[in-house]
């Protein structure tokens, strides 16, 4: 199970964390790896203030020492999935013709969170890369013949190599003992889109909640259309992917190949983290 929510930890919830007993999620609706994404959400740089603010009140509580706590660190895993709703800027102001210079900044400011973290004690790292953002049941509620957007699949390809470059020069330059992994929804994704029965899947266009073509023009309300069957979608609404498709989707990033996940999958990433112990480094 996801670790709980930050922003709304019981009392008892909170004892664990104070006693180097249990994680916390900072997670936020909405929000992206820029301040700018996200009306009212958390975005990435708050997230990993919390962290820091979180790590520090540990120490005051005194329940768990500096050295116990750098080491709890080391081995537990930091997950991360963030960037596609700064996507949202090239439905706005951002022309495609800026997309390279705009998700170079995403990514720049994506590492700096990342080597935020690395100073603060994560040695363990898995981040999902960016869907095929042009195949949204909002994407293809817009084209004219129901297919793929290739403009929005080129930007999420864009962002998901630039983000593995980047950071695989960042371990060798300034994060020498960060293990990582890099989970691709874009390769799982284009795969049951391509061949749905390889995860039980029967609709892989339409969203299973929402009103319009593809139940892609209008957002899941009580009053949407509602599939019968939401396991046999790989979209529950226009941008969301379905419980169904995210469970083949990370038995691939633990189990699969580099095509998957890499330069590890998370099977070998958390095999190395029980014996992990903290390095300044």
């Amino acid at each position: 199970m996801s670790p709980p929510p930050y922003l709304s930890l019981t009392p008892l919830l909170n004892s664990y964390l104070l006693r180097g007993r249990g994680g916390a999620n900072y997670a936020s609706g909405g929000s992206g790896i820029l301040d700018i994404t996200g009306n009212g959400s958390i975005a990435l740089r708050k997230q990993v203030q919390l962290f820091a603010e979180t790590k520090a009140t540990i120490l005051r509580a005194g329940l768990v020492d500096g050295e116990r706590l750098d080491d709890l660190l080391a081995q537990s895993l930091f997950l991360i999935s963030t960037g596609g709703n700064d996507f949202d800027a090239f439905d706005n102001d951002v022309p495609m013709s800026q997309a390279p210079e705009f998700i170079a900044g995403m990514v720049t400011d994506y590492l700096n969170y990342i080597n935020e973290l690395y100073e603060l004690g994560a040695r363990r790292l898995a981040l999902l890369d960016i869907v095929p953002a042009g195949c949204l049941p909002s994407q293809r509620a817009i084209t004219a013949n129901g297919e793929c957007d290739s403009g929005g699949n080129s930007i999420s390809q864009m962002f998901n190599a630039l983000l593995r470059t980047e950071i695989a020069k960042a371990v060798v330059t300034s994060m020498p003992r960060l293990k990582y992994s890099v989970a691709s929804l874009y390769n799982t994704y284009s795969d049951m889109i391509a061949n749905p029965a390889l995860a039980g899947l029967r609709e892989v266009k339409r969203g299973c909640c929402g009103s319009g073509k593809f139940n892609g023009e209008v957002a899941c309300t009580v009053a949407s259309n509602l599939c019968v069957n939401r396991d046999e979608y790989l979209f529950w609404d226009m941008v969301h992917g379905t419980q169904a498709a995210y469970r083949w989707a990370v038995h691939a990033f633990f189990y699969g190949p580099t095509r998957d996940a890499e330069p590890i999958n998370l099977a070998q990433l958390m095999s190395s983290m029980a014996t992990a112990t903290y390095s300044s480094i």
